[in-house]
């Protein structure tokens, strides 16, 4: 399996589906990855017409091996379907904390996994003002400014991006709130809390999950838009 590549060709083949060719499709219509497993709407995924095949742009152009900076020294290997493993009825993502249903980035030694759009994600959102960071689990103080959640909610030990607000003071989202934020690419979902600051949190994490949406659809054109949109 090729490395995955910025630009996404219009046609290709994978593994997990052989003897077909793929084609790079664009729509609104929501979707399940054939792959991952997970849904989406995203505007672009490769497809088997023939088939009714479809996968994230981030699944179809996956690596065989990678590396993650949260999880230093630890090699994962992309498997098709998680690994059966004693004492694991089923498993979940060691970033976001769902379930892992399809493919996977594996690291056995540790029994760890990560969602492919999960390991896509960017570590720094680098060039942006407040400097959204990824990290591994959430702030002993403050609550997610999605879901409301503190360290001891069931997302608190996994991944959140972190950032200041423009008086310095902390914020942070959790990674899983921050997917479903993409995928509804709307607020509707958050609490009913409508302060001036709030609002600017919103801002900055609907940003946040616009650039995520972009770089796990290999969209630069999106990039470049989300983060000329940041408030």
């Amino acid at each position: 399996m090729a490395p995955a590549s910025k630009a996404a060709p219009l046609l290709m083949t994978h593994s997990a589906h052989p003897g077909h060719v793929l084609k790079l499709f664009a729509g609104s219509s929501p979707f399940q990855c054939d792959g991952c497993r997970q849904y989406s709407d995203d505007e672009r995924w490769y497809r088997c017409e023939p088939c009714d095949y479809d996968l994230h742009v981030c699944c179809a152009l996956l690596r065989t091996y990678l590396t993650h900076p949260l999880f230093p020294g630890r090699i994962f290997t992309f498997l098709h379907r998680p690994p059966s493993a004693p004492g694991y009825s089923c498993r979940f993502c060691d970033g976001c904390g769902d379930l892992v249903l399809g493919f996977v980035y594996h690291n056995a030694e540790r029994q760890l996994d990560l969602h492919p759009q999960c390991a896509s994600l960017p570590t720094v959102l680098a060039g942006e003002e407040r400097m959204p960071i990824l990290s591994e689990e959430a702030p002993v103080r403050g609550n997610c400014g999605l879901c409301g959640q503190g360290k001891n909610g069931r997302r608190g030990r996994f991944w959140c991006y972190r950032f200041n607000y423009a008086d310095g003071e902390p914020a942070y989202v959790h990674v899983a709130c921050l997917m479903e934020l993409r995928d509804q690419g709307t607020l509707q979902s958050a609490p009913s809390r409508r302060s001036g600051r709030f609002l600017r949190f919103c801002k900055i994490a609907l940003t946040v999950a616009r650039v995520a949406h972009a770089v796990t659809t290999m969209d630069p054109v999106g990039f470049v838009t989300a983060v000329a949109g940041h408030p």
